[in-house]
């Protein structure tokens, strides 16, 4: 290397490289996670309070964006990381249905940790000071983060639990209906195949009616002998 080698910044470009591939490949993990606080790497305190400002969510966007923007990453998958960046963002921002969904199950999860913890806190609706929790009960925010994702997952196993139920029950609808149809096809060939021996018979008792018919009438004409004795 020559005299004129920077090697501060070239160990400060290198530092970089490796914080966005590895920012990267942790968003990565994340692909199809519901929880757009985790996808951000929010402090796990936000899954304590349920409070998730505008601001920080903000912020931390801005900060791990800057790492995995396409334009800026050459990691090959720079710009799926980055646009779950985008999503989980827009989700908080801008989307106030999912987002009181996901601080629903927030809650529930933070009720369970709590309850396992012995921690007893006023009904909902009445002030508490969860802040205070974070000191007492140390690392009580990534407890509640992990419940939090068991579940999420426990709730996407329901889900494709029901949607292979529902997918297996439409392939026996479908597989019944194909033999219902093969059924009416083998008959309606069967029909067609026999269709001559039906109309040969139908002229077999039409003409045999017929001579029935003939020999009545003859019978009926018979001449009386008078004298005679009927047979």
């Amino acid at each position: 290397m020559g005299d004129d080698f920077d090697v501060d910044k070239y160990l400060r470009l290198e530092s970089n490289e490796y914080k966005q591939e590895e920012e990267v490949e942790r968003i990565m993990k994340l692909i199809g996670n519901q929880d757009p606080c985790l996808i951000l790497d929010l402090p796990t305190e936000v899954y304590l309070t349920l409070d998730i400002p505008e601001k920080l969510v903000t912020k931390v966007f801005r900060k791990k964006s800057l790492l995995v923007h396409p334009d800026k990453c050459k990691h090959p998958n720079a710009r799926v990381a980055f646009e779950e960046l985008q999503k989980a963002q827009n989700l908080l921002l801008n989307e106030p249905e999912k987002k009181q969904i996901v601080l629903n199950y927030m809650d529930e999860a933070r009720a369970n940790i709590l309850h396992i913890k012995g921690v007893k806190v006023p009904p909902k609706g009445k002030p508490f000071n969860y802040k205070a929790l974070l000191e007492e009960v140390p690392g009580i925010g990534r407890l509640i983060q992990l419940e939090f994702l068991r579940m999420a997952m426990e709730l996407a196993y329901r889900d494709r639990t029901r949607l292979k139920n529902e997918q297996e029950r439409v392939m026996m609808q479908e597989d019944e209906m194909a033999k219902r149809q093969k059924a009416n096809e083998e008959w309606e060939k069967k029909w067609e195949e026999t269709r001559d021996n039906r109309i040969g018979s139908w002229k077999n008792y039409e003409k045999k009616k017929e001579k029935e018919k003939l020999v009545a009438k003859k019978k009926k004409k018979k001449p009386v002998v008078l004298g005679a004795i009927p047979k």
